[in-house]
């Protein structure tokens, strides 16, 4: 488990209120945030100091000043996606993804941007790509990384054949160094450097200590120094060895890959790439994994842009996805591996080309296994998407025993690949440990995960052997220990052994001189805990038990569906998708998915005082819209939905609920009550004592609307309206809440089209489903409606009639929450025979595409989806639906959450 914080409460309290005296910066020494801020995506753990989220750089300036005044060490942090705990530390963190986001500026012409440290990479890019321009480095994380964290992992990507690592992309960086001070680093000449030879600048004083340091140990750098160009681990002290033999120096150079530990990045300079204009892929097979690794070199030759391993475990998880395997066509057969294999440039000639020296090497080389070649665009897209869920489906395995990162990111000449896959593959048989492969063949680095309970004294002793022998293999082979990832408190106890004791203290000497008093990110790449201290969890880590209201037995317990979270930080992507819409709206870390489970799994786990009853825990939950987004984009689809609904059912047992939760627990019912009063009621709701009073006492928004009753409702009307002549099966509409009371006309509308389709159309019984409920935490009262839905839905499940509904949350709670909420074969059955309208006409069109008279329409439609709807099924049904309209268009906006989820856009 992690170390205890050793700095006094009342030093923090000092340093607060001085920081908040002098700065605009948020500043939090409250236990429940520096929680928040206590891990990454490692398997690391360690509460910081205090949390500071500047506004800007001053903000920066006054916290370095008064934490370098009152010897407190510094960590800055992004999104906190780092994978070997870089991010984590007993320090004062500096937040810069929230404010210091900002693209100063965009050279076209020159190929350049200016960029804060905060701003992601997926938000650069975006922004880059109206120049037709992007950032080389393509990590996996770039949706939430920022330029400064992946500056100071010096990140690479799939494409690094192409365009190497973030080093060899920085021309400069804005930073804060040890004194204090705010600097330029930028190359400068020898003659600069020597005549600022009596300053005492501390910048300049760095400049000369660093000459005559690299000066002195040309020779051991020239001879111990890993010359493997993937390395992204230690400090980059071969760059400046070849600056100061070409009489310049850059310290920037020195800072990327750095991880925080030798300054404060606040603003970096990057030259760009254009955008390649055309691609293809190739996906080769392959029935070993040896022959594999063996024929990279000779791929290499042939000029791709990257080649990308997806293994068996990858590709079997993907195949017992319902959701996947549809997708994944361009797989035949069993594999052991295959490639993706790209060809990228800006003339289509140059990329087929490409492709024809591929096909005559297969068909030399390829031992008759398929080649399947993807040139369509929205094919391509396809086959990268499913490179990338199978990691997900990876991350979302069960149970205590997880992919672990540690030996991850270990990278070797592509001529050695297969000798050192060989014996990493043999010494996991040796200790019966399985492991997914995956990632950047082209690069030599193999992304091996093994499969380990870190719960166990024999699965972290696992972890430190495997690490160990990592390095040892790394250094074998001419490789590099981190490739992309970096040292962090992963691997960073192993420099000394991989980089050896001369280049080790080298490090010391650089981390001395910019870095005299240890203040930045200490313990990280030198003078460093071993990997097995300061773990997420270990063989001392207990959670409390509960009596839980939900069946978690697919999860194991409720517990170990909060430990799903891995802290990817996926749902702190911003302007795409739909998770995490909280996070998006207010950036803050405490109101995203991973934010939300930390306390969560602080709570279950005591670290947080008042466990499940803790106020800063419903806090952040309360702000949990419930969309489920969070179930299919995050990569270990963690459903904060369904785990908020328990905790407010723990809660609730010894509380007694909020009047606003009881009544809108009941909208159903209060819904019936007003329609009998219709027009009274919906003038009531309008008048301003009434909307005084729901303010007071159910906090209601006063500019809210309230959605129109009808005293007609659907039910009422359905035994006067004239049903169409139809001949062919019969099917039940079941008229939710919202279309029983407030909109019959949509219930009306849904069955003149299933009539038009043939289909006889009964109404089901009205009955509330219990999301309302599950919304508010009332679980038990959800339980009660969802057993009594079951049974009137059950003859129609019985006798194979499909129950179609309007309402995506109404239907999809019965077929994702019923069987863990109230599980049995009735149930099941239920689950399985309802169906949204247009999942019911898709299927039907499909089979019969002239069941439906199509009127023709010029009509453009621009579709936004419901995000249950999005994340429990997907749009495809509607889509393909409208697609069929003759002479319509349709097309569906990314647009995330609309915001109005449940009770939440009342208040």
């Amino acid at each position: 488990m992690q170390a205890q914080n050793t700095i006094a409460q009342e030093h923090l309290e000092h340093f607060a209120v001085n920081l908040i005296k002098y700065s605009s910066a948020e500043v939090y020494i409250d236990l429940p945030t520096r929680l928040l801020y206590s891990t990454d995506a490692s398997v690391y753990q360690m509460t910081p100091l205090a949390v500071v989220v500047p506004r800007h750089y001053d903000d920066v300036l006054a916290t370095a000043e008064l934490c370098i005044q009152e010897g407190l060490p510094m960590l800055p942090r992004g999104g906190g996606s780092s994978l070997a705990g870089q991010a984590v530390g007993e320090a004062v963190v500096l937040d810069f993804s929230k404010y210091l986001d900002e693209v100063v500026r965009v050279d076209g012409r020159a190929r350049r941007a200016l960029v804060q440290a905060g701003a992601t990479l997926g938000g650069l890019n975006r922004r880059l790509a109206s120049y037709g321009l992007m950032v080389g480095p393509d990590p996996a994380s770039g949706d939430r990384a920022t330029v400064g964290g992946c500056i100071g992992n010096n990140a690479t990507g799939a494409h690094s054949i192409i365009y190497g690592k973030m080093v060899d992309h920085v021309i400069g960086l804005r930073a804060i160094l040890a004194d204090g001070r705010e600097t330029w680093l930028g190359p400068v000449s020898r003659p600069e450097i020597e005549k600022q030879g009596g300053s005492d600048a501390f910048v300049w004083q760095a400049h000369r200590g660093l000459a005559a340091l690299v000066d002195a140990n040309r020779d051991l750098i020239d001879r111990e120094f890993p010359t493997y160009w993937r390395r992204s681990g230690g400090y980059n002290l071969d760059r400046l060895r070849n600056q100061w033999a070409e009489d310049r120096l850059n310290l920037a150079s020195l800072l990327v890959g750095a991880e925080g530990t030798l300054g404060l990045i606040l603003e970096a300079e990057l030259n760009l790439v254009p955008i390649p204009r055309h691609k293809a892929l190739a996906v080769l097979h392959f029935a070993d994994y040896d022959s594999a690794f063996r024929s990279v070199p000779g791929l290499l030759e042939l000029g791709p842009s990257a080649i990308e391993l997806i293994d068996e475990m990858l590709i079997d998880l993907t195949r017992k996805a319902p959701a996947w395997r549809t997708r994944l066509g361009f797989v035949e057969g069993d594999p052991q591996a295959v490639f993706v294999v790209e060809f990228a440039g800006d003339e289509e000639q140059a990329v087929e080309a490409g492709l024809q020296k591929l096909r005559g090497y297969w068909t030399r080389h390829g031992a008759g296994q398929p080649l399947v070649e993807v040139k369509d665009a929205r094919a391509q897209a396809n086959v990268w998407n499913v490179r990338k869920a199978g990691l997900n489906l990876l991350m979302s395995l069960r149970g205590d025993a997880k992919p672990i990162p540690g030996i991850e990111d270990v990278a070797v000449p592509p001529e050695n690949l297969a000798d050192y896959m060989a014996e990493l593959r043999a010494l996991l048989a040796e200790k019966d440990v399985v492991a997914a492969m995956y990632a950047h063949a082209s690069a030599g680095c193999i992304h091996t995960r093994p499969i380990l309970n870190l719960k166990t004294r024999h699965g972290v002793e696992i972890l430190v052997e495997l690490t160990a022998a990592a390095a040892h293999l790394a250094k074998k082979y001419r490789g590099a220990l981190s490739s992309e990832h970096g040292d962090g408190l992963a691997r960073s106890a192993f420099n000394r052994d991989f980089f050896g004791p001369n280049i080790y203290e080298l490090f010391r000497r650089v981390k001395g001189i910019l870095d005299p008093d240890n203040v930045f990110n200490p313990g990280k790449i030198v003078d460093a805990p071993q990997p097995d201290q300061n773990l997420r969890f270990g063989p001392d880590y207990r959670t409390i038990a509960i009596e839980p209201v939900w069946d978690w037995s697919r999860d194991g317990s409720y517990a170990q569906a909060v430990e799903m979270c891995n802290g990817a930080g996926v749902c702190r992507k911003l302007d795409m998708g739909t998770m995490c819409p909280s996070f998006q709206a207010l950036r803050d870390e405490k109101h995203s998915t991973r934010g939300r489970a930390n306390l969560l799994r602080a709570a279950l786990s005591g670290q947080l005082p008042g466990g499940l009853a803790d106020p800063a825990l419903f806090e952040a939950l309360e702000l949990c819209l419930g969309c489920k987004a969070c179930k299919s984009e995050c990569p270990s689809s963690v459903d904060m939905t369904k785990l908020k609904t328990e905790a407010y059912a723990q809660k609730y047992r010894t509380e007694k609920p909020p009047l606003a939760a009881r009544v809108f627990a009941n909208i159903d019912r209060l819904s019936a009550l007003a329609a009998r009063v219709a027009p009274l009621a919906n003038l009531t709701l309008r008048l301003p004592p009434t909307r005084w009073l729901m303010t007071r006492a159910l906090q209601v928004h006063p500019e809210r609307a309230f959605p129109r009753f009808h005293h007609q409702t659907l039910s009422k009307q359905w035994p006067r309206r004239a049903p169409a002549r139809a001949s062919g099966p019969t099917v039940a509409l079941f008229p939710d809440t919202f279309t029983e009371f407030n909109e019959p006309e949509q219930g009306l509308a849904a069955a003149r089209v299933l009539e038009a389709a043939g289909r006889r159309v009964e109404l089901t019984p009205r009955l509330c489903c219990g999301r309302p409920a599950l919304s508010q935490g009332l679980v038990p009262e959800a339980k009660a409606r969802a057993r009594r839905l079951v049974d009137a839905l059950w003859p129609y499940a019985q006798a194979g009639t499909p129950i179609i509904g309007l309402e995506p949350s109404c239907l999809l709670t019965i077929r994702d929450d019923y069987p863990e909420l109230i599980p049995g074969p009735r149930t099941d059955a239920v689950a399985k025979n309802v169906f949204l309208f247009d999942e019911y006409l898709a299927q039907l069109l499909s089979q019969n595409p002239s069941a439906l008279p199509l009127k023709p329409t010029q009509r453009r439609y621009l579709v936004h989806g419901h995000c249950y709807q999005k994340t429990l099924t997907d749009m495809g049904a509607s889509m393909d639906v409208l697609a069929m309209i003759p002479s319509a268009s349709a097309e569906l906006i990314d647009a995330g959450c609309c915001g109005m989820a449940g009770a939440f856009g009342y208040s």
